[in-house]
Formats: structure tokens, C-alpha cells, sequence
């Protein structure tokens, strides 16, 4: 555990712990989606179902569940919402959880081949400094990869006495991970299927409906927990579904491809412009590490004996496996062949539309392995060979480097006075045109500051076909003059069919707003003093 602290500390920064210290959060796309929709998550009543906001992105709704803002810590700390500073955030205390748990869990599944402790230190920090979760620091709830190694132990260790403690551990496994993240939800679903499947079929410990119950009860608590969540919240089935599947997907030599993020292999920056949801490398020291093992299997028996034991996991990740490469397969980014699938399939698939993330079971099954193999062989020798590869391993991760300036405060572009004045005299935020979420966010946190609501919001599902007729409507009301008195309207520099006779605009921080005349805002345009009434 104190492993993966260390290693946090060095791979990102000790100041986001702080809960108090929340600006940084505003530096990213995905970081400002989860911490604003915690925001506004919080400030509002509670409605039904529990995860859902209706302040953010007002035209429309969402929910936490699709702002990120993980609902297994968002929904019991707003019973303590009086308690907290308005702009609390706990996402650096969560990342610092990822890391110490990713080190306990890989403690735990290098103790499955070995009871020396310090060759389980070691093989534990192979898992902590994993490519895979460094890489995913720009997207917190995806940090939790811990449960994926929980879900590999729940496998491979062995069980004793009753299948319901088994299935008691399994379904807490199930709680937590589906109010993190869906993607990490539907990976342990696999691996935990197959587990069921290894006691019936392998090891006959359980009957049919054992089985049979195992399986629905964990699919109704997985329903139960989304609808909560305010997962279920769209009238179509298509909306939540995604563009993307084929594109976010697996490269066959995904392993390898390190994308840029290796200082030695700098030469190797191939990949489309979704590399990051397919981006599976096992770092240079997991490279030398994979070649080790090959050489070192092909000698001796090592898990040979154990392969039927392992038949149910391999099939399923051999599942998952496909599903992420999807219906494009590719090799360093080159289209091999493309498989055009119906558009029912299609929709159904862009449920998981960043499919190559589906691989990290894949991923870390491998990196067990190849830390079985090379530790049974070499047993103490094993060390030395680890740790140096370790420091390689974190040596050559450019990742590293490259985003710790991430961590510092964000620069907030909104800065005149006027608007203060503003927010007093307005309860809606109105974006109209094409506003770039990296000024959309300050707006969004404008709108949080004022308790006002805003139109747009950084969200992963939502109605493509209503947010185009939105658009095209705003439009509309602008040019016919139909501006809400109650609403300040941020408009994109190309809009320019605006009735001059109704709605009054000017430039603020050089961004476009515009007020209907018939708000005592629009005054703050033509005159120099503050409007009357809101000083």
C-alpha cells in the first residue's frame, strides 16, 4: 500500500489530495466533467432517480453517471453537503485510493505464487506502475483498474467453505465497481462469469442453480444500481449508444505501441487520433519481462499443469479481447479489414463505443503470468531482475513528465467584474454556437458560483438529434429577437443574425454576450455604471 502512495506522489502530485484544492481540475476535459457535474450534482434537491442533475446541461439533463463524477462517493457525500466548502472535490484523495489499492491487490495476486514478501513487494509494483494506469489519469473513475486485479484474485485463488462467501464477495465487488465506472463493470462481469463457470464445470463446487441465481441476482443489483445512478435516463435505446466502436478500438500490436509516452522507443508514435482509449502498452520493462517469460516457459512446465484450471477466464477474455479490437482490425494503425455491421448491431455496440479499454483484463492477466513464470523460475534471483525492471519500466514512461504541469491551477479566462454583476442579474447561462468546452467549462463553473443554470455541459451520452434542433432554434430565437430577459447569452463569434431591435450584445473578456433589452442587464452594454438594482 505504501508503495503505490510513494509512486503517486512521484507520478502525479500530493497537492490534489487536498480536497480544498480544486482549480487544477479545470485544466482538463475530462477532469472538468466529472468535478463540475459533482458540483452541480450537490447543490441541487434531491430528485428521483438519486444520480440525476438538472442544472447542468438544463436543456436536456444528465445524470452522474454521465459526467463521470463516480457515484460511489458523489451520492453519500451529498447527505454531508452543509458540512463542505462550496467547491470541495475529493477526485485527488480517489486517485491516491487507485494506487494504493492497485499495490494491495498486486500484493495479493503475486502472493498466489509466491510467500516470500519481498518478491511480492516487487511483483506488486509491476501492477502499480502499469503504462495502462498512468495513462489514464486524465479520466479519474477509469484510475480504479484495482477492481479488475480484485476480480482476477476472486479467480484464481482458492475458495474455502461455503459458495456463499464467494458470492457475498463477488456481489460487494459488484457494488462498488458499478457505481465507478460501467467499462471496469462490464469487464469483472466477464471474469466473474467465468468464475462460476470454473466451480460448475472445472471444479464442481456449485449446481445449476447456483449458478443460474448467482447470475441473475448480480444482473438485477446491476439494474437497480444504474437506475439509481440516473443511467437509464433517455426515452430511446439508441441514445445510449455512441459514434466510435471501430474507431476506439485495439490495435494488434497494441502492446507494444507505446504512442509517444516511451523516452527510448520515442521513434514509435503511431496511432489514430482515439490511441488513448486503445492504448495498452506494456512498457519496456514488460516487454523484456514478456521475452524473459517465453524463454523461460518453453524450458519448463511453470502452470502448464494449471491450464484447465484457467479454460473459463481465457475464454473470456479471449471474448473481450475481440470486442475491443471491434470491426476494425488493425496493426500499428493500418486497416487490415473491416466488418460493416447492421445498424442494430452497430447501436448496440456503441454502448461500449471505447471498446479497447475491454482489454485491460487481457492486459493484466498477461502481466501475472509473465510474473509467475519468471518468479518461479528464478525465485530470490527474481528480485534484482524485477527491480531493475521496474526502474525502467519508470524510467522510460515520458507519460510521467509530460503532464505533472496539469496538476497546477487552471487559468480562468473570465475575469471583468462585469461579470458579477451579471450573475446577479441572471439565472440562466445560455450558450449558443460553437463555444470550445475549454472555455465552455468556465462558463459551466460561472454558472455553478451564481447558482444559475447553463444550457451545455460536457456529457458522455445525450440526444444528438434534440441538442441539433436545440441549436438550430437558438438560432432562431436570436435572430427573431426572443431572448429569455432572464438569461445571459454567451454567442460564438459567427453568429451574427441577431436582432438588433430586441437583444443588445458586447464583448466581455473577448468572449460575446448578449442580453435581451428588455433585462436590466442591458444597460451594463451601453452605459458605463453598474445597472441600477444590482449594485
Amino acid at each position: 500500500m505504501l508503495l503505490g502512495a510513494l509512486f503517486f506522489a512521484y507520478a502525479m502530485d500530493i497537492r490534489i489530495i487536498n480536497p480544498y484544492y480544486s482549480s487544477w481540475l479545470m485544466n482538463g476535459y475530462d477532469w472538468s466533467q466529472h468535478y463540475l457535474g459533482w458540483l452541480f450534482f450537490k447543490t441541487e434537491p434531491w430528485q428521483f432517480p438519486l444520480g440525476k442533475i438538472s442544472c447542468y446541461n438544463s436543456q436536456f439533463g444528465t445524470s452522474i453517471c454521465y459526467t463521470d463524477s463516480i457515484a460511489l462517493l458523489a451520492i453519500p457525500l451529498k447527505l454531508f453537503r452543509k458540512l463542505f466548502p462550496s467547491e470541495i472535490q475529493y477526485f485527488g484523495l480517489f486517485f491516491l485510493s487507485c494506487f494504493v489499492l492497485q499495490g494491495l491487490l498486486g500484493f495479493l495476486l503475486s502472493g498466489l505464487f509466491t510467500k516470500n514478501r519481498l518478491i511480492q513487494l516487487t511483483a506488486a509494483s509491476f501492477f502499480i506502475v502499469s503504462p495502462v494506469l498512468v495513462n489514464r489519469y486524465h479520466h479519474t473513475s477509469l484510475c480504479a483498474q484495482w477492481v479488475i486485479l480484485c476480480a482476477l484474485w476472486f479467480y484464481l485463488k482458492e475458495h474455502e467453505g461455503a459458495f456463499r462467501k464467494v458470492f457475498v464477495s463477488w456481489l460487494t465487488l459488484h457494488i462498488v465497481t458499478s457505481l465507478i465506472h460501467p467499462y471496469l463493470e462490464f469487464i469483472i462481469l466477464f471474469v466473474f462469469i467465468a468464475h462460476l463457470f470454473k466451480l460448475r464445470f472445472i471444479q464442481k463446487n456449485i449446481n445449476y442453480l447456483q449458478l443460474t441465481l448467482s447470475i441473475v441476482s448480480v444482473s438485477i443489483m446491476l439494474m437497480f444500481n444504474w437506475w439509481i445512478n440516473g443511467c437509464f435516463i433517455f426515452e430511446k435505446s439508441t441514445e445510449y449508444s455512441a459514434w466510435g466502436f471501430g474507431e476506439k478500438n485495439l490495435d494488434l500490436l497494441a502492446l507494444f505501441n507505446p504512442y509517444g509516452s516511451s523516452k527510448l522507443l520515442y521513434f514509435m508514435k503511431e496511432g489514430s487520433v482515439f490511441w488513448a482509449e486503445g492504448y495498452n502498452y506494456l512498457g519496456l520493462g514488460g516487454i523484456i519481462l514478456l521475452f524473459a517469460a517465453v524463454v523461460v516457459f518453453l524450458k519448463s512446465n511453470t502452470m502448464r499443469e494449471q491450464l484447465r484450471n484457467y479454460i473459463p477466464l481465457l475464454i473470456a477474455l479471449f471474448l473481450l479481447t475481440l470486442i475491443a479490437i471491434g470491426n476494425t482490425v488493425t496493426v500499428y494503425n493500418q486497416i487490415l479489414f473491416e466488418i460493416q455491421l447492421s445498424d442494430r448491431l452497430s447501436n448496440l455496440a456503441g454502448v461500449f463505443r471505447s471498446s479497447g479499454r475491454l482489454f485491460w483484463a487481457a492486459y493484466y492477466f498477461i502481466i501475472y503470468v509473465l510474473l509467475y513464470v519468471v518468479v518461479k523460475y528464478f525465485h530470490r534471483k527474481s528480485i534484482p531482475i524485477l527491480i531493475a525492471l521496474i526502474a525502467l519500466q519508470v524510467f522510460d514512461n515520458s507519460d510521467i513528465d509530460k503532464y505533472k504541469k496539469d496538476f497546477n491551477p487552471a487559468e480562468n479566462p473570465i475575469k471583468s467584474s462585469k461579470w458579477e454583476v451579471i450573475g446577479r442579474g441572471s439565472e440562466n447561462v445560455v450558450i449558443a454556437g460553437k463555444i470550445p468546452w475549454d472555455d465552455g467549462k468556465f462558463f459551466a463553473l460561472y454558472a455553478y458560483r451564481h447558482n444559475m443554470k447553463i444550457n451545455r455541459g460536457y456529457v458522455a451520452r445525450f440526444d444528438w438529434k434534440a441538442l441539433q434542433s436545440y441549436v438550430k432554434t437558438l438560432k432562431i430565437q436570436l435572430k427573431e429577437g426572443m431572448a429569455d430577459p432572464k438569461s445571459v447569452y454567451i454567442v460564438s463569434k459567427d453568429i451574427t443574425a441577431i436582432s438588433q431591435d430586441k437583444i443588445t450584445c458586447g464583448f466581455i473578456d473577448n468572449f460575446k454576450v448578449c442580453v435581451s433589452k428588455q433585462s436590466v442587464l442591458s444597460e451594463l452594454f451601453t452605459e458605463k455604471r453598474v445597472p441600477h438594482g444590482l449594485l
